[in-house]
């Protein structure tokens, strides 16, 4: 499904059992979006939400938790300004969201708090896949996420920057994980 918000929020009466999901064009408005958010199924295992200001607010991320318990797959995308998610909100979506087995919020631009990415670590039983926008600071937090989980096996870096000097920065860090966690593959993607 991809239309409107006001569209959505209709079509979640006349679909209720609706287990995956792609939202685009979704509102900036907070509580629009929160609404939504209420309003849909809660056996959606594959939610696909984003191209809002507001998208990745964690307004939003805790009503994805407390709306989706069965949640298997998710994609945040944002336009503007980076976000900031805090370990209480990560917390609150792995604790809320056990099944949740991939994470991708390599579509936007966002900033973890002290030990907020480290929560994928220890909170996500389930987590086997994610995708993230690759900084030096988010490589160097993975690992210890990784020396912490034994289920992720996938780790993707999505080029936020263009250069030559950022892809060889990543596929450096890439290579020297690979070869500290042979269990997990780790691939760089562009945006």
């Amino acid at each position: 499904m991809s239309y409107p918000e006001e569209d959505y929020v209709n079509s979640a009466y006349v679909a209720p059992k609706v287990k995956k999901c792609s939202i685009r064009g979704a509102d900036d408005d907070i509580e629009t979006i929160l609404y939504a958010l209420s309003m849909a199924s809660r056996e959606i295992c594959y939610l696909d939400y984003g191209d809002s200001e507001a998208t990745a607010s964690e307004e939003v991320v805790c009503a994805i938790a407390k709306q989706f318990p069965v949640l298997q797959y998710l994609k945040l995308t944002s336009e503007g300004a980076a976000k900031t998610l805090s370990a209480s909100t990560m917390h609150y979506l792995g604790s809320c969201c056990p099944l949740l087995s991939t994470l991708d919020f390599s579509g936007l631009i966002v900033y973890f708090d002290d030990d907020a990415l480290e929560a994928l670590g220890y909170v996500y039983p389930s987590l086997r896949h994610v995708r993230l926008g690759f900084t030096a600071d988010i490589a160097d937090r993975m690992y210890t996420v990784l020396t912490m989980s034994s289920s992720i096996r996938e780790v993707v870096f999505v080029m936020l920057e263009d250069s030559l000097q950022a892809r060889e920065e990543a596929r450096q860090t890439c290579n020297m994980m690979q070869d500290m966690f042979r269990n997990v593959l780790f691939r760089i993607d562009n945006n």
